[in-house]
């Protein structure tokens, strides 16, 4: 059972300008996230949890000079009703709910933007198609972050092209969690990722994510895969949503499991167009 209630606020400031820097941070964005969160757990030959647990996020993007903008921004995690009463790491005790007690330097980037691309560099958000390979893990408290260097491309017409280096994953376990690789990966991993929408279908994308973690050799690995998303109208009353996406997945870096792994994701909609009244 889950309970979940959330509200963001984004509030603009003004400032008259003395110079470049005090423009940028006068009419910066103030960023505000906060989440109620109630999660009850019962698995076989576990005790039972109940996670009640609000979240924090408060940081600030100043708007853009030159092309640069920056942006930091703090994150905690409460647990109101104790961590006693739930199990909030992956390891013996009650049923797990992986939302731990925690306080951390959520996001911190540079970014800039011109010649039709963006590079953002530092601690940042990193959310790849449907979230399958490469996210936040959005629906935990403690959010999933990356440290590196990321880059989007679109020179070339109806393309979308974009790379990430990544040194650091901040798993969603947070500061307190009982093991190096359960809060933190090390990594050598790289992104590629490339989305055509220009056919009349729907947007084509093309990937392939090959993630090398240094201190948890068993979940290295390198995805190649493909999706295509698209949408048509089906007369004048209905109208048909469609995604499908295949990928195949080996071992990488130094895991030492040989394997191959198929993976196919088939989501059709169709939707009636109900006539204003």
């Amino acid at each position: 059972m889950l309970l979940l209630i959330s509200s963001t606020l984004n509030a603009q400031q003004n400032a008259a300008p003395s110079d470049a820097l005090t423009e940028a941070l006068n009419e910066g964005k103030v960023i505000l996230n906060t989440r109620l969160r109630y999660g009850h757990a019962d698995q076989e030959g576990r005790d039972e949890s109940d996670a009640f647990t609000a979240r924090m996020q408060l940081g600030y993007q100043t708007s853009s000079i030159s092309g640069f903008q920056a942006l930091a921004e703090l994150e905690g995690i409460h647990a109101l009703n104790g961590e006693e009463e739930y199990n909030p790491f992956p390891q013996a005790g009650k049923t797990v709910i992986a939302d731990p007690e925690n306080a951390e330097l959520n996001r911190l980037q540079l970014a800039w933007s011109g010649a039709d691309s963006k590079i953002t560099l530092g601690r940042q958000r990193i959310i790849l198609d449907n979230h399958r390979f490469v996210g936040n893990v959005g629906w935990r408290q403690n959010e999933q972050t990356y440290d590196g260097i990321t880059l989007s491309n679109q020179s070339l017409e109806d393309i979308t092209f974009y790379y990430a280096w990544i040194d650091q994953v901040n798993r969603i376990f947070g500061q307190d969690a009982p093991a190096g690789g359960m809060k933190r990966f090390h990594s050598n991993t790289h992104l590629i990722n490339a989305a055509y929408s220009g056919l009349k279908i729907g947007k084509l994308t093309a990937y392939n994510y090959h993630v090398d973690l240094e201190n948890s050799a068993a979940n290295s690995s390198n995805t190649f895969g493909v999706s295509l998303a698209g949408k048509t109208t089906l007369g004048d009353a209905y109208s048909l949503s469609y995604y499908g996406e295949i990928a195949q997945q080996s071992e990488a870096g130094d895991n030492a499991t040989a394997y191959d792994a198929a993976y196919y994701h088939i989501k059709p909609k169709a939707s009636y167009l109900r006539a204003g009244l």
